[in-house]
């Protein structure tokens, strides 16, 4: 037998094997993985508001940024959120804290 053929055979090939062995395998959870809703989390976005549109000296319209933040509360079946909402618009600064509900009407009435 050749070199080379000899070499694949004693290092090569159980580099090989040992490489694909861990293939696909993934580790053993210890506990459940907590659900999520799809509206938990951090939500960014712009708000524009515009001040008596139909009067001929009304401002301009004004944008600021705005972050929704939902989090899920727990036993409620994902469906009852702690909400935060911050403002930095011009017309409307300010953070509050409030909860809120989906309901299984809202949610047939969205689809």
């Amino acid at each position: 037998m050749s070199r080379w053929p000899r070499r694949f055979v004693r290092v090569i090939l159980p580099i090989a094997l040992a490489l694909l062995s861990a293939c696909g395998k993934e580790a053993t959870p210890t506990a459940p993985s907590a659900q999520t809703s799809f509206l938990s989390g951090t939500w960014r976005g712009t708000a524009t508001i515009q001040v008596n549109p139909g009067d001929p000296r009304a401002p301009p319209p004004s944008t600021g940024p705005m972050v929704w933040t939902f989090e899920a509360v727990p036993q409620t079946n994902l469906q009852t959120f702690r909400v935060t909402i911050q403002s930095t618009h011009p017309w409307l600064a300010m953070e509050t804290t409030a909860s809120t509900a989906l309901s299984s009407s809202s949610l047939r009435h969205s689809l």
